[in-house]
């Protein structure tokens, strides 16, 4: 994978790139999925380990630890990465109540989309919440497609009233 590479050779120019660091984490995560058998651990690893060093760099940088949030909510159950991505999360949004001093206009709807998208895979309510906040805040990313229909699949999969009319239309 050429990302891997060239990642890896924008950190030996700048080390200090924690956001590069980051990018490098979930390149190779993502190798990891494609990998043989035998190497998926120990890039998953070391996908991890990056990720995290960028994030214990810069932990008030948005934009490592919204895509270490991000790469853990899509983790399966048994790489234990769920506690990541919750505790991301709950930081992000933190900041994104007290006002981001960084003036990243779209953070707020990125931050909650992807939070209410591990909310739902969670199966918790708050998932709603999130993704209609989501569809108020500023920005362009993710769409407004998008955030509908994970909002429209939120309140299928996690209102009580959404069951009940679909039993009673049955």
């Amino acid at each position: 994978m050429n990302a891997v590479r060239e990642l890896e050779a924008e950190l030996a120019l700048y080390p200090h790139d924690h956001f590069a660091r980051a990018l490098l984490g979930h390149a190779l995560v993502l190798r990891a999925r494609d990998a043989p058998m035998h190497e998926k651990r120990a890039l998953a690893a070391r996908g991890f380990a990056e990720l995290d060093a960028a994030v214990a760099a810069v932990p008030d940088d948005p934009q490592p630890r919204l895509l270490r949030a991000r790469n853990a909510a899509t983790m399966p159950r048994f790489l234990d990465r769920s506690a990541v991505a919750r505790e991301d999360f709950a930081h992000l949004l933190a900041r994104v109540d007290r006002g981001d001093p960084a003036g990243d206009p779209g953070l707020e709807r990125r931050v909650c989309f992807h939070a209410g998208a591990f909310a739902l895979r969670e199966r918790r309510h708050e998932a709603v919440t999130l993704l209609e906040r989501a569809v108020r805040a500023p920005g362009h990313e993710p769409s407004e497609e998008i955030v509908q229909s994970m909002l429209a699949l939120a309140r299928l999969e996690l209102t009580p009233a959404s069951h009940a009319d679909v039993e009673e239309g049955a």
